[in-house]
């Protein structure tokens, strides 16, 4: 699942540039959850730019070590930091100006711990953009998504139109 997860086609349906470009700018520190081999870690490293700094987060090592081949083929190895772990620990120090979460949450055994863990996680006023397979999850578990992270402090800013995603943009109270 990961490889069709994952497939560079995917960016020709979901464009970066389209999906957050307007949401990441050069020196921000960007969490990127779930992020399975980086279909969309290395466009935010190049977004964050040389004085930025990137956070791939997921369970399976496996695509992580993807990830990291796939950053230094593109010279951005030094801006993206791996971290093996569940979505519900969230073991981290950093605060973050952006996290995304694209088709991942779903799979998290606990979404009322990560939706805590992450707004402890964002500086005051960071953006989260919430994406969820249409196909997979539903308008009802996506809406239960929506009221967790709002009970844990993300409140809904805009529900912007993704193709073959429910999507939401959250924002951390300032």
């Amino acid at each position: 699942m990961n490889y069709l997860i994952g497939n560079p086609l995917r960016l020709l349906m979901q464009p970066p540039d389209k999906l957050f470009g307007h949401l990441v700018q050069s020196g921000m520190c960007v969490l990127d959850a779930g992020c399975g081999m980086g279909v969309f870690t290395l466009a935010l490293a190049e977004m964050a730019g040389a004085d930025g700094q990137v956070v791939a987060v997921d369970i399976d090592g496996r695509n992580l070590k993807t990830l990291e081949r796939k950053a230094r083929r593109k010279g951005l190895g030094n801006r993206i930091t791996t971290v093996a772990c569940d979505m519900g620990e969230l073991p981290l120090v950093q605060r973050f100006d952006f996290a995304l979460a694209a088709n991942s949450v779903h799979e998290v055994p606990e979404f009322p711990r990560f939706f805590q863990r992450l707004n402890l996680l964002l500086n005051p006023g960071a953006r989260f953009l919430l994406l969820e397979p249409s196909h997979h999850l539903g308008k009802e578990g996506f809406q239960r998504e929506l009221e967790l992270a709002s009970d844990a402090g993300l409140e809904v800013i805009e529900r912007p139109t993704v193709r073959s995603s429910l999507a939401a943009l959250l924002q951390k109270a300032v």
